[in-house]
């Protein structure tokens, strides 16, 4: 950004005074033979004159040269032009309504000039300066302008109230409300300043903002109680900026500033050689810093800062801060924000940005993590003596971070430990792990869950997932909190597993998703996977539970047991184990659907096999209320009843079994004949009984005649 053209108007006021001087050094008095009015319009004068053009000559050119459109002269010696304008030979002009020469004179010359009404000055520089009112005294080389005054030179412009030119010393001053403006071009954006006064040195270079200075970039603004602005010599570009005084510099919102945002009691900003790039920024005493860029917002906070860049002015290549430090990346546009805060931090770099940063002395790495749903943020917080992080190129671009020595780590309700945690941040993963002599094996807790194992545990922090391996295991502790095992105490309508009771598990790999409240646990086929709540247990090479549905899923070599009550029948909850392929628990229609090559069913009262199996709860209680077999069904069932059918209908409220065939594949049932040791076998396509009473065969399912026999029982039942 170009700020030379908001110091050189300065310079214009300084032509402005040299016109005064020419004019109250060259004036030439009225000629004798000017003609007299007979009847003057102002009573008072001793001569008026209508407009003209005066003019001094020296050496052929120029000197001065008086336009007006009237002249009065008093007795007194004053002399007073209408609508004036004066013109001196280098360019310089003054013009006003109203101009007036004292008759008291110093070397010859009007001690004082008053100019009333529209003044307006100009240089040949190209400056202006409008004002209603001034006042020049030669014997002291001020000019003073009292009231509301403007300025203006290319695209620089500016106003204030009073005004004061020091002719010797080349020092502008304006005394009050103070304000500049600098207008856009291809090279820069709009640049204004205020203060409550403003001071130009030009034998110093030096702009002085004096009380509230205030100066305001197209994407940055500085202020302090003082800002000194040092030119360079091109009068171009700044060599040092210097606020003191609650000093900062904040980027317009909504632009991307080319420098950081900084607050501190005082702030110097040095820049590259020629240029307008910040090379190094020093903040001191109570200091914070903003770096702003690409959206994000990097912030340290310390007693004392110090910044360095690259020659593009952007990029910092240096970060040093002492004294309780806190940096924050706050949170935009539902970003997560981290604080991570130390007694000290350095760090390295290069031309493309920082590469590493080391917080020493008690480290602490916060994350605020957006809330979802209906959930609200939550906290997450890692610990240790030292963190060690390599970045790509800036604080919150954290391609890996080390937490070393007595790790700990707190998300909401998950919190975790181990010897050493890697944090992965492109990924969002922390990996718990032991150290060669370990002296704490990984351990998590996510909610209710606990996760202990023996190699790692990888955590997504972003979305609270968690992947263990080795040996793992794990207790769910049931919504109200407790560890008690399933009996009297358990939900009388819960599914396969309980949410309201502790529930282990044990796998070679664990996942468990935080978000969706989903746990999978991986075994092998010589080492099952396996969870267990009281009398239920399930053990599969892969196992599925979401705690939020109670649904389960488990694949390969499923083995479950679990206790039911039978609806309609009286004593305590039966005992069913069922193996299968697959098992799929849903508790919304709370059915259990096992497929398998075959699936078999083994429960007090008889054995089932089938290519499917439905078993079906009743809404209200832990009751099997209903199984559903299909394909290839074999049944082996109460009173010595055995069948093969295409499917089997067990309803249990009303304790009735109805199987069906179907053509080319009817079913057949076995029973316990009239003469001991012989029973009888019937085909047909559809059949119904309940216990103690005979089986019926009704005439409309079955078109054809039912065939029976009297077969052995103890052969093999075949169709």
């Amino acid at each position: 950004m170009r700020w030379q053209p908001l110091a050189r108007w300065a310079v214009a006021a300084a032509g402005v005074a040299t016109a005064v001087v020419l004019y109250t050094q060259t004036r030439e008095r009225p000629p004798v033979d000017r003609p007299t009015v007979a009847t003057p319009a102002d009573p008072e004068a001793a001569m008026q004159s209508s407009g003209g053009t005066t003019m001094r000559l020296r050496n052929g050119a120029v000197e001065i040269e008086i336009v007006h459109e009237g002249e009065t002269v008093y007795p007194d010696g004053r002399t007073l032009w209408k609508k004036a304008r004066f013109r001196v030979g280098d360019g310089t002009t003054l013009g006003a309504d109203e101009v007036e020469a004292s008759g008291e004179m110093v070397d010859g010359q009007p001690a004082d000039l008053k100019l009333r009404g529209a003044v307006e000055m100009h240089t040949p520089e190209g400056a202006s300066i409008q004002a209603t009112e001034a006042t020049y005294n030669h014997g002291t080389g001020i000019a003073i302008l009292p009231g509301p005054v403007t300025f203006t030179r290319g695209r620089i412009s500016g106003s204030g109230t009073g005004g004061e030119y020091h002719r010797d010393t080349g020092v502008f001053n304006v005394l009050a409300d103070a304000a500049v403006e600098t207008a856009a071009d291809e090279q820069g954006g709009r640049v204004t300043a205020t203060a409550r006064s403003m001071t130009f040195n030009r034998a110093t270079l030096a702009l002085l903002f004096d009380t509230d200075a205030r100066i305001v970039h197209e994407t940055q603004t500085m202020t302090g109680e003082r800002a000194t602005l040092y030119l360079a010599e091109d009068q171009d570009q700044f060599r040092v900026i210097e606020l003191r005084g609650r000093a900062a510099v904040v980027p317009v919102p909504g632009q991307e500033a080319s420098v950081p945002e900084m607050h501190a009691r005082d702030i110097d900003l040095a820049f590259y050689e020629g240029t307008q790039q910040l090379e190094r920024a020093v903040l001191v005493g109570g200091s914070s810093m903003i770096l702003v860029e690409n959206g994000g917002r990097r912030s340290i906070e310390a007693a004392d800062i110090a910044l360095g860049t690259a020659t593009d002015g952007r990029t910092v290549t240096s970060l040093e801060a002492h004294e309780h430090v806190i940096v924050r990346t706050p949170a935009q546009s539902g970003q997560r924000a981290r604080t991570i805060t130390a007694a000290n931090l350095t760090t390295t770099g290069n031309e493309k940005g920082l590469t590493t940063a080391t917080f020493t002395g008690g480290a602490r790495f916060t994350e605020i993590v957006p809330g979802s749903g209906n959930a609200g943020p939550s906290e997450r917080t890692g610990r240790s003596q030292t963190l060690a992080m390599k970045l790509d190129g800036q604080l919150d671009n954290i391609q890996s971070a080390q937490f070393q020595q007595n790790v700990e780590f707190h998300d909401g309700d998950v919190s975790g430990d181990g010897d050493i945690g890697d944090y992965d941040a492109e990924s969002g993963r922390l990996v718990l792990r032991p150290g060669r002599v370990p002296t704490r094996w990984p351990h998590v807790e996510s909610g209710r869950v606990t996760v202990d194992a023996r190699e790692l545990i990888d955590i997504e922090l972003d979305s609270e997932k968690v992947h263990a391996r080795g040996d793992v295991r794990t207790v769910s502790v049931g919504e109200g909190g407790t560890s008690r095992g399933r009996g009297a105490g358990a939900s009388s309508s819960s599914g396969l597993i309980d949410p309201g009771e502790t529930m282990l598990g044990f796998a070679t790999e664990f996942w468990y998703d935080g978000t969706e409240e989903r746990a999978r646990y991986r075994g092998s086929e010589t080492a099952l996977a396996r969870v267990t709540q009281g009398d239920t247990r399930i053990a599969a090479v892969e196992i599925e539970l979401v705690e939020s549905t109670e649904d389960l899923t488990a694949s390969g070599r499923v083995d479950s047991t679990f206790t039911a009550a039978a609806a309609g029948q009286s004593g305590p909850p039966r005992t069913y184990r069922v193996t299968a392929e697959t098992l799929a628990y849903r508790q919304q229609p709370r059915t259990a659907t096992y497929t398998g090559s075959p699936v078999v069913l083994m429960a007090p009262d008889g054995v089932t096999r089938a290519r499917t199996m439905v078993m079906t709860l009743a809404a209200e209680s832990r009751t099997l209320e209903r199984l559903d077999a299909q394909t290839d069904v074999h049944a082996v069932m109460p009173q010595g009843r055995e069948a093969l059918a295409e499917s089997l209908l067990y309803e249990a409220p009303i304790d009735r079994y109805t199987l069906r065939g179907v053509p080319g594949r009817p079913l057949v049932l076995r029973a316990e004949g009239d003469t001991p040791g012989t029973c009888s076998q019937s085909v047909g396509l559809m059949v119904y009984f309940t216990s103690g009473e005979p089986p019926v065969f009704p005439a409309r399912e079955n078109p054809g005649q039912v065939v029976r026999t009297t077969v052995s029982c103890t052969g093999p039942l075949k169709r």
